[in-house]
Parts: C-alpha cells; structure tokens; sequence
C-alpha cells in the first residue's frame, strides 16, 4: 500500500511552482471566480516576413565582398573570400522584425544549368540583385544581355535591381577617393534597358551606400511594386558602345 502524504507535504515536495495564465474577464473580489467569458477571437501572434535576396555577378569577389561588407560592416582587408556560403539573419527594418535569406549565386558558365535552381525556392518574397563593379563597362553589358534575360526566365515574377559596387582591385597600390555618382547614368540608363527595379550604388572599402542597398532591396520585398518591362526598342547608343569597347576584357567567375 503506498504512503500516504499530508497535502502540506505534497506542496512541499512539488519543485514547480504553479502557472497562473491571465484570463480576459471581470473576476469576483470575493470569490475571485470569472464572470464574463472570451470575446471574440483571441489575438494571434504576427508571423515574422521572410525575404530572400539572390546576389549575381560575372565576377565573385564583387558579390562576396558585397555580401561580407553587409554581414560583417567591414571590408576584408586581408583576403577576400571568393565564395560566401547562403546566410540567414534578422533585421530590423521599418519598425518590424524580418528574417532575410542572403544567397549566393556564381555567375560561371559552368554553373549555369545549377543556377536556375537559386532562382526558385519556397520564399515569394523574393529579389534578385545584379551586381556589375563600377568602372567595368562589360559588367553592365553582361547584366543587361545575360543576367536580366535569365532572370526573366526563371523567375518572371521577381524583382531584379541592378547594383553598380565600387570594389578595390588587386592591382590598386591604394584605395583611391573616389564619388559615387559619377557613373549613375550610365547605369540607369543600363537598368532600364534590361527592366531593372531600379539602379543603386554602393562602395564596400568605405561601406557607403552598401546598408542602403540591402534596406532597399528588403523593402521591395515586403511591398513588391509593378515590374517594368525591358526596353526592347531601344540598344546600346554610340556613348555607350565605345564605353564597352574601352573598358577591360571580362572573364566570368574572377
């Protein structure tokens, strides 16, 4: 026959204190007891938006140091890693919480049957940020003639935006100053050539325009806008061809 144990004991032994949940009511001084019952439905937690962004670039050391500078808010002075893996974090932005996927997508021709699979995923908030480096005329062109088209393929209903990054080359003995801006028509042009969003800017030595570029591409997936058409009238003018002839030869993946 088990013991028997006084109540006072029982209470006594219990090592977790009771749990008292608040109820939505009038309740008795008294008898402490309610005595309206719940209203409606009851408020459910908000669900946290998640957003995911698809970098893409002819050149890795543009999008990964794109990607490190947002993540890290420095640039890697050391090395620069040619390959940055998919990152998830949270943001704060517009006075709400967000959960945004970071993808990284190579731009090698050899990879270009696997890539198709980067534009799809379970996520409908997405957008696709075409990443060409300032001063490299050829980035643009590829965006607007590879990129772009392939994106409209894969994913027709996402947002893409082309983003022109300032990015220190291995052959700069020093950073040089330089102003972002100087080449904002080109590239706005450029974008509306391919149907691009919009055209941004950005400057991973010095950090500048590179948190804006992010917000912006996060606030275009929470509030998705109506996508413009690529502008099939009109090709490159004169100003820009010889823009592209003077500027140095491209090699995919570098």
């Amino acid at each position: 026959m088990p013991p028997f144990y006084a109540p006072e004991v029982l209470s006594s032994q219990s090592p977790t204190p009771a749990v008292t949940r608040p109820v939505r009511g009038r309740t008795s001084a008294s008898t402490n007891s309610v005595t309206s019952l719940w209203r409606g439905k009851p408020k459910s937690m908000k669900p946290i938006p998640e957003v995911k962004l698809v970098t893409l670039s002819s050149r890795a050391k543009v999008q990964c140091s794109l990607l490190y500078a947002y993540t890290e808010d420095e640039y890697p002075s050391s090395y620069c890693p040619v390959f940055v893996e998919d990152v998830a974090i949270s943001v704060l932005t517009g006075g709400e919480t967000c959960n945004v996927l970071l993808s990284n997508t190579t731009g090698q021709e050899s990879y270009d049957g696997l890539r198709s699979l980067n534009y799809r995923g379970p996520l409908k908030r997405d957008v696709i940020l075409l990443c060409a480096e300032i001063g490299r005329d050829d980035d643009y062109t590829l965006a607007a003639e590879k990129w772009a088209p392939e994106a409209r393929r894969f994913a027709p209903n996402t947002p893409y935006i082309l983003v022109g990054v300032r990015c220190p080359r291995d052959d700069d003995e020093q950073v040089k100053p330089y102003n972002l801006g100087e080449d904002a028509v080109y590239g706005k042009a450029m974008a509306r050539r391919m149907g691009a969003l919009m055209y941004l800017e950005c400057d991973v030595f010095t950090l500048q325009g590179v948190k804006q570029v992010f917000d912006k591409a996060i606030m275009t997936a929470l509030n998705p806008p109506e996508l413009p058409a690529p502008d099939k009238q009109k090709k490159l003018s004169r100003w820009g061809r010889s823009r592209s002839k003077e500027s140095s030869p491209l090699t995919p993946g570098i």
